[in-house]
């Protein structure tokens, strides 16, 4: 298992995610990992909506991170969904995105998890792979991206 907070990996991956506006978008990762972990969904989804109306999600060239620490997480995950069609949020830069991600992490974490989140923004500013994970048409070609960007990174260091 890879250092969560120094490579990237993605637990679960959505593939076309279809939703009209931001909050579907919300609601559906909030359904997803609700499936996944438990917590419900309400619970999931009224957080990462409020998140989203004081500190936006959008970090720019069709990108949006979400997060959140839970209670009853044991690990941590980070959800990656690529959207069908791009939908608008109120990023800085005005673009909508159609890439996200939900990075989850216990709440005993802490500061682990804003490690975790610090480095999973730095990947996801890189446009070249963000370009990648767009083409891909499979989770494969999506996990294959991420090993790929990881080697780089180990050998640039």
């Amino acid at each position: 298992m890879p250092n969560t907070t120094q490579e990237l990996h993605f637990d679960s991956i959505i593939l076309d995610l279809k939703s009209n506006n931001a909050k579907q978008v919300i609601q559906q990762l909030a359904a997803y990992t609700s499936s996944i972990i438990g917590t419900p969904e309400d619970y999931i989804a009224g957080h990462l909506l409020n998140a989203e109306k004081t500190e936006g999600t959008c970090i720019g060239h069709g990108v949006a991170i979400a997060h959140m620490q839970l209670p009853r997480l044991t690990k941590p995950m980070i959800i990656f969904a690529t959207l069908a069609t791009p939908v608008s949020f109120n990023g800085k830069d005005g673009e909508p995105i159609d890439l996200a991600c939900l990075v989850l992490s216990p709440e005993f974490e802490g500061i682990v998890h804003l490690s975790r989140l610090a480095m999973v923004t730095r990947n996801m500013v890189d446009d070249i792979f963000c370009e990648k994970l767009r083409s891909a048409e499979t989770k494969d070609e999506i996990k294959f991206f991420v090993h790929e960007l990881n080697s780089r990174k180990k050998v640039a260091a």
